[in-house]
């Protein structure tokens, strides 16, 4: 079994995958922040500010508690770039998360739109730039 083992370890491709995977996850943590916001849900507009073409985007909006969420709660989310919409989701009790990745089609600012309707909890909201990636539709 040693044996088994160890040519495990030595195997090409398992080195590789390893490597490729700690170095993901160390780039993961170095990922630029563009907004974070945190506090009550309410209704505003969050300007993302000096967007470009070389990066893409995610966007992660969060409720919580949920138990101050009523079955009549919702709020609207919105990431949108002049009149285009880039990303959108209705959060409520039964899904109060939005994690997505958007592409701006042109350099400049972009806004997060939020209307909330009925919403009784806090929000985490967090924008970071990520290196432009064929593999990831946004």
């Amino acid at each position: 079994m040693p044996l088994r083992f160890t040519v495990f370890l030595t195997h090409p491709l398992w080195l590789a995958s390893n490597l490729f995977l700690w170095s993901t996850v160390a780039g993961a943590i170095s990922l630029p922040q563009i907004e974070h916001h945190s506090g009550r849900t309410r209704t505003e507009t969050i300007e993302l500010k000096k967007l470009d073409k070389r990066h893409q985007y995610s966007l992660l909006y969060s409720l919580s508690p949920l138990r101050y969420l009523g079955p009549d709660a919702r709020v609207d989310i919105r990431v949108v770039q002049d009149d285009a919409t880039l990303a959108a989701k209705v959060l409520h009790t039964g899904d109060p998360d939005f994690y997505t990745q958007f592409r701006v089609p042109h350099a400049g600012s972009a806004s997060v739109r939020i209307r909330s309707e009925a919403a009784e909890s806090n929000y985490v909201l967090q924008v970071n730039a990520w290196p432009l990636s064929h593999q990831v539709n946004s």
